[in-house]
C-alpha cells in the first residue's frame, strides 16, 4: 500500500535513501582515519603516511561541509 502511494515519488525517494548512505558512510570514516593516524604515530611509521591520512580526513571533512 504504501508502495503504491510512492510510486510517483520513486527518483526522490531513492535519491533520499542513497544520500542517507552516503552520509553515514562520511560519518564513520573520520574515527577509521584517526586510528589510522595514532597507529602510525605509535609505530614510528613514515610521516608521508600521516600526509595522506591527513589529505583524506581534510576530502571528508569538505563533503561533509557540503552536505
Amino acid at each position: 500500500m504504501i508502495w503504491q502511494a510512492l510510486k510517483p515519488y520513486r527518483f526522490q525517494v531513492v535519491a533520499g535513501l542513497g544520500a542517507l548512505v552516503v552520509v553515514d558512510i562520511l560519518e564513520v570514516i573520520p574515527p577509521v582515519l584517526l586510528k589510522f593516524a595514532v597507529d602510525v604515530v605509535t609505530a614510528r611509521g613514515p610521516v608521508s603516511q600521516l600526509y595522506w591520512i591527513a589529505g583524506v580526513y581534510l576530502l571528508v571533512a569538505a563533503f561533509q561541509a557540503l552536505g
